[in-house]
């Protein structure tokens, strides 16, 4: 095969690698606000009325759940179950966690500082308003993390998205390329605030999870960026809850 026939081919590849992961994102974020609405039904169907408590808790499920788990796993089954590495941490991996929590904070901690002395404002975040009108839904985002929230999007961003991308691209462009659209998807959260603030604070989250997908990598273990992201999580949710508290607004990005 010719040099400019096997680039058409690698290029043919790429992009239909590109093309199925974001139709498999946008597929999953459907399917899980498909699996919201009916979830919105039958609740209402039943006499059940739906707190702020119980809509995140529904929300957490959906998405997370249906949405990212079992969309991600109909997908790795449909493309004949390519398996996703994943097993208990050794002594060394943990120590990685301990690093890759601590370097997610200081990104945080970095890029904040970043946006604050380019006077961009932090955006309205949907997490926050909830937060800010029942602090106890934080309380259930904090074990949230460790039970769904990091699971959930680490094994279909890390695991099956950029194990996608890693196919053809490589690891570090998979690596960029899905920690972008891991980024991207997040702006919902942010909707009405002005344009600046939601794209600096897409590319503060962009920048904070390139350790997740970076020590996916490294380690070949999903339950790496896994524990990272829950201890990361709910360390910004347990800020979070004494923010709310004592009325102080928070500055850090969500993850």
């Amino acid at each position: 095969m010719s040099a400019s026939r096997l680039a058409a081919v690698r290029m043919n590849e790429r992009v239909v690698a590109t093309v199925a992961v974001l139709s498999l994102t946008v597929g999953a974020i459907v399917f899980g606000e498909l699996a919201f609405v009916l979830g919105d039904v039958a609740a209402a169907a039943a006499n059940i009325e739906l707190t702020s408590l119980r809509t995140t808790l529904l929300s957490l499920v959906a998405l997370q759940g249906v949405g990212f788990i079992g969309g991600g796993l109909a997908y790795l089954y449909w493309r004949g179950a390519p398996t996703v590495p994943i097993a208990f941490p050794s002594l060394n991996q943990w120590g990685l966690v301990l690093v890759g929590w601590v370097g997610m904070l200081a990104a945080n901690i970095v890029t904040g500082i970043a946006t604050q002395l380019a006077n961009i404002p932090m955006p309205n975040s949907s997490v926050t308003d909830i937060a800010l009108g029942n602090p106890t839904v934080i309380i259930v985002l904090f074990v949230a993390s460790f039970l769904i929230i990091g699971p959930g999007e680490d094994f279909f961003f890390r695991g099956v998205v950029q194990g996608r991308l890693r196919e053809v691209f490589g690891p570090k462009a998979a690596i960029a390329l899905a920690t972008v659209i891991f980024g991207l998807i997040h702006a919902t959260n942010f909707v009405g605030s002005p344009p600046v603030s939601i794209a600096a604070t897409v590319g503060r989250l962009i920048v904070v999870s390139t350790v997740l997908g970076g020590l996916y990598e490294y380690t070949d273990n999903l339950a790496v960026p896994v524990a990272i992201h829950s201890v990361y999580n709910a360390t910004l949710f347990g800020l979070l809850y004494v923010a709310t508290i004592y009325g102080v607004e928070p500055a850090f990005v969500l993850v």
